[in-house]
């Protein structure tokens, strides 16, 4: 993956959140390609209490889902991020929480490194706060149940 933002990816990884990672301003994340900030990257993370999914193409786009009232500190989660092309699925405890489609992602040119638990910028880690278990990364798109 050191050349590529892949048109299919499946990422699971088990996770539990600290207090900090929920909190409002948090900026946190669990996997990442490139700068979150910048087009062409991988993220899988959270960002002032919504937990976001994004494989190339601008940092806004992929999925956002909001924290608001579904996770607690200090419990563990099995969440799976699937991208099939265009496609992105999220899944938290096996329930699909989110799809969307998007068009026109670039699939590669992304020269960074693939972190857990941080991002690469310049003037800030992004730290995961809470702790993470169990991380995989598939280049084909499954299914919970098979990851």
């Amino acid at each position: 993956m050191r050349n590529c933002t892949p048109k299919r990816i499946t990422i699971p990884v088990r996770i539990k959140p600290a207090a900090s990672t929920l909190a409002a301003g948090a900026d946190q994340a669990v996997i990442s390609k490139g700068n979150p900030f910048q087009t062409d990257q991988l993220y899988l993370g959270f960002v002032n209490r919504e937990l976001r999914f994004n494989v190339g193409g601008n940092p806004q786009s992929g999925i956002t889902y909001d924290l608001a009232s579904s996770m607690t500190a200090d419990t563990w989660y099995h969440q799976v991020g699937v991208r099939e092309g265009n496609r992105y699925t999220l899944y938290i405890d096996g329930m699909q929480k989110d799809t969307v489609e998007i068009p026109d992602i670039p699939a590669d040119g992304n020269m960074w490194d693939l972190l857990i638990g941080c991002y690469q910028t310049v003037n800030e880690p992004g730290l995961f706060e809470g702790c993470n278990g169990d991380v995989r990364i598939y280049q084909q798109a499954i299914r919970p149940g098979q990851a």
